[in-house]
């Protein structure tokens, strides 16, 4: 089924279509439901694929429902020039079958995306997310919120239901705050800023980085949470090597010697070595990096050693200037407990 043009339902669905046989497709620009914007029930042998290229409302309904049961599948791909709305609220809605929703870039969608049972997956690949109200992954296993190239924008980890696991991935610069229940990921090429200028992201869950991932933390102060961005770890933090660690400055914040920042906090940190990880100092200063006991957990603790105007002479596998990617040598090493600070 295509629909090039605008479609509406005064009294009813925009578009509503049942599939007794095979495969069942939707090709739809504009299209309005009084109800629901497009409802595709698929009972045939295939799968069900909606496509939308304009905008797509509901007014008492979703803006997109799949059906298909618990046996098939279902793809939802929003392309440039998609929005998808409901007066109601909820945007994009699945029954208990799997289903696999994608925002691409130039597509956007506002309210809640539910998603029901099954094995879900929701992928923003630059998809705008700013206006989503709930990211529901449903009472399935396996479902997974990924942000991809282009996805850009904050994320309130409270509004994250259902997704056993969140990725960023390559292109992806997401900023996110509050809790996320979730095993979390930072793919090769994507970055994560926990908190909210500054602010505290805090994982119920595993957490990993791959090589050439990048975190972001902004100092503005010295209190974890409030003055600097912490990301706190409710298990294990698996940091792997070339993990770049960018520092920024917030709000004119300049440390002084001995202030140390616990930006990374966690049950268990593993790494190689603090050495095998990437400092961009972009705040300026001398620093040291090191993990630190804290009495059953474990933080990856920076402490400003001297600042850029008036250095103290100091080991020269301790001293890091903040100008550009560098290394650490010769401070860390194959993760232990009760390490103490470099010094």
């Amino acid at each position: 089924m295509t629909a090039t043009g605008a479609v509406s339902g005064s009294n009813y669905h925009g578009i509503y279509a049942v599939n007794r046989g095979t495969d069942l497709t939707i090709a739809a620009a504009d299209v309005t439901g009084d109800d629901y914007g497009i409802v595709a029930r698929n009972y045939g042998s295939g799968a069900l694929t909606v496509t939308a290229t304009g905008a797509v409302s509901g007014r008492t309904g979703a803006g997109i429902a799949t059906y298909t049961g618990p046996r098939k599948a279902a793809t939802i791909v929003l392309n440039d020039g998609a929005s998808v709305e409901a007066a109601l609220g909820v945007a994009i809605t699945n029954d208990a079958g799997n289903s696999t929703v994608t925002v691409n870039t130039g597509a956007s969608v506002t309210g809640a995306i539910q998603l029901g049972d099954g094995r879900d997956s929701l992928i923003f690949d630059g998809g705008d997310f700013s206006g989503v109200t709930a990211f529901d992954g449903g009472d399935g296993a396996d479902d997974a919120l990924r942000f991809g190239a282009g996805a850009a924008g904050m994320l309130d980890g409270d509004m994250v239901t259902g997704f056993e696991a969140v990725r960023f991935g390559a292109g992806s610069v997401v900023s996110v705050f509050d809790t996320l229940v979730a095993d979390v990921s930072v793919e090769a090429g994507g970055a994560l800023g926990p908190g909210a200028s500054p602010g505290a992201l805090y994982v119920d869950g595993a957490f990993e980085t791959m090589v050439g991932a990048t975190l972001s933390f902004e100092l503005g102060g010295l209190m974890a949470g409030t003055g600097y961005d912490v990301l706190d770890v409710a298990g294990t933090a698996s940091l792997a090597d070339a993990t770049i660690f960018e520092i920024l400055g917030f709000g004119g914040f300049v440390p002084t010697i001995g202030n140390s920042f616990d930006i990374l906090v966690a049950d268990d940190i593993l790494l190689s070595s603090v050495s095998n990880l990437t400092f961009d100092f972009a705040i300026g200063g001398f620093w040291s990096a090191s993990i630190f006991d804290l009495g059953g957990r474990e933080a990856l603790r920076l402490e400003a050693i001297a600042d850029s105007v008036a250095p103290v002479p100091v080991p020269p596998a301790l001293a890091m200037f903040g100008s550009g990617l560098v290394s650490l040598f010769g401070l860390g090493w194959a993760r232990r407990r009760k390490q103490r600070p470099a010094a």
